[in-house]
């Protein structure tokens, strides 16, 4: 059996229209809409407050980034750490030309299951002369500062008013 999928061009159509950069003027509605959503957004966010988590920041910096550096080393890659004091957001860069794990023995594949479980997020992207892996983390709790339902649910009826008056 043999199966086939092909969504390039599709891709590649899709791509084209949103580079051409042609945007379509807001409405007033469209507009309120997202003042509205951004103060929502805002609102929401207002609440928390964003505190270092100890074990999580201990952990990137002393198991998964160590970690990564051994798999550049048995590979043969470059790796870069950065992490923000301040926001407590950090990533792992990792660039080389190929990765192998656990083939025939070769090391590396429970240290990159290890450091991909705690990411928040993972990308790929091709260079000149191999990839580049990003492993993003958040090392932070939000903790609830302030109860600010009452203000969200103000902003949300006057969206749902918005939206009913659109119709």
């Amino acid at each position: 059996m043999k199966k086939e999928v092909n969504y390039i061009e599709e891709h590649q159509w899709d791509k084209s229209v949103f580079e051409k950069g042609v945007a379509m003027p807001l409405t007033n509605e469209q507009k309120a809409h997202f003042d509205l959503l951004r103060s929502l957004i805002e609102t929401k966010e207002s609440q928390y407050e964003r505190r270092r988590n100890e074990q999580k920041w201990d952990n990137f910096v002393e198991v998964l980034y160590p970690s990564l550096c051994h798999i550049a080393e048995i590979q043969g890659g470059y790796v870069k750490m950065n992490a923000c004091e301040d926001t407590y957001f950090a990533e792992l860069i990792y660039i080389g030309e190929n990765l192998i794990l656990d083939i025939d023995g070769v090391e590396g594949l429970a240290d990159f299951n290890e450091i991909l479980s705690a990411a928040d997020s993972f990308s790929i992207v091709p260079e000149k002369e191999g990839f580049k892996m990003r492993f993003t983390f958040s090392l932070y709790d939000r903790v609830k500062i302030a109860d600010m339902s009452e203000r969200i649910a103000v902003i949300e009826k006057k969206m749902k008013q918005l939206a009913t008056r659109e119709e």
